[in-house]
């Protein structure tokens, strides 16, 4: 009789298991790229949406009308949360965007050679 209920304990155990392992992979949290000349902006105008992707080494883009991207930076310390869509975090956890978010001014953050290379979001650290 005994062996029974122990093949029950165990097959609850694994089932737990599965739905934990299930669970987390339902969550992905990765820091973000962080702007390396957060005191300059050289903002300008744009029309973009937030995007992103737990699986893309950028994590995080913006989308053009006309199909192009832009690669993203962002304040030290900020995340990304795909649970299962895009949110990003600011380094209090409180969330700042979402993807599909649209975007009208951006800042070039790229190097001297090639500012508009990376750009911020304008407008971040001050809100």
């Amino acid at each position: 009789m005994q062996a029974p209920n122990r093949s029950r304990r165990g097959a609850s155990f694994v089932a737990l298991c599965l739905l934990a392992i299930v669970l987390n992979g339902c969550t992905t949290e990765r820091p973000l790229p962080a702007a390396e000349f957060a005191d300059r902006c050289r903002g300008v105008a744009t029309d973009a949406v937030l995007a992103g992707s737990a699986n893309d080494r950028r994590v995080t883009w913006l989308q053009t009308p006309e199909g192009g991207q832009m690669s993203l930076v962002w304040p030290a310390g900020w995340t990304a949360r795909f649970s299962p869509d895009l949110q990003v975090l600011d380094v209090g956890g409180v969330v700042r965007m979402r993807a599909g978010d649209r975007v009208s001014g951006i800042c070039f953050k790229g190097s001297a050679a090639d500012p508009s290379q990376v750009v911020m979001i304008d407008g971040l650290l001050g809100n």
